[in-house]
């Protein structure tokens, strides 16, 4: 981990030892230690992208690789050779994770403010199908807590798959499979070409704070899939 104890939550850090493979690291900081939470428009999305940028640049440092994480054109990390990683920012929190490309092929991190019931009234449908919603009843969760897991875990599939498809996507071609408490199982919709090189499925570990929700996934390289790799 990168970070302090003003800093990071000690159940968010508690969460990602607990589920999350020793050999992916972490970055996460509350929005305070970097000093925006004040701004508002474009000035704030600017330091939204440095401070995420900040966050995996201390993880590459980590590994003493003095190197930066550059830009897509749609504004997606580039990570530098050998490594791979995920970024995400919230109203409170901002996270990367990277790892060595030689265990993973891809990882996929979010970090979201639980919504209000407005949003969940009004976007509900195109974040999943009905058959997703009464899956996911079984965990009982309040309603806006249930939309934020549901539409940060697809989120997190997405930054986690994308890098392998090279092809957008949105929320309908990626379906809630499965869900248990801490863990929910999304996968590609059937008969998707833009999936061709993906697998069937992925499990997106899950977090609920009272403000926040945190998700994350991680795709082992295919030698270490093999080995069911955890550690």
């Amino acid at each position: 981990f990168v970070g302090n104890a003003n800093c990071i939550s000690a159940s968010v850090e508690n969460w990602l030892r607990d589920t999350n493979p020793v050999l992916i690291r972490h970055a996460i900081f509350r929005v305070e230690h970097f000093g925006y939470e004040s701004l508002t428009g474009e000035e704030k999305r600017n330091e939204e992208y440095i401070a995420g940028r900040s966050c995996a640049a201390a993880l590459l440092n980590s590994w003493q690789a003095p190197v930066t994480v550059e830009t897509a054109s749609d504004r997606s990390p580039i990570w530098p050779a050998g490594f791979v990683g995920s970024i995400s920012h919230s109203p409170q929190w901002v996270w990367a994770a990277a790892s060595r490309a030689n265990r993973f092929q891809s990882i996929g991190v979010d970090t979201e403010q639980i919504v209000d019931a407005k949003t969940v009234n009004e976007t509900r449908t195109e974040i999943a199908t009905e058959q997703e919603w009464a899956t996911l009843k079984s965990l009982g969760l309040p309603p806006e807590t249930e939309f934020t897991v549901l539409f940060s875990a697809k989120e997190a599939f997405y930054k986690c798959v994308h890098p392998i498809t090279k092809q957008y996507f949105d929320f309908q071609d990626a379906v809630l499979e499965s869900c248990e408490s801490g863990q929910l199982q999304i996968r590609p919709t059937e008969n998707n070409p833009i999936f061709d090189r993906h697998p069937e499925s992925l499990n997106v570990q899950y977090f609920v704070q009272p403000e926040n929700v945190f998700t994350s996934c991680w795709m082992p390289t295919v030698s270490d899939c093999n080995k069911g790799l955890k550690a």
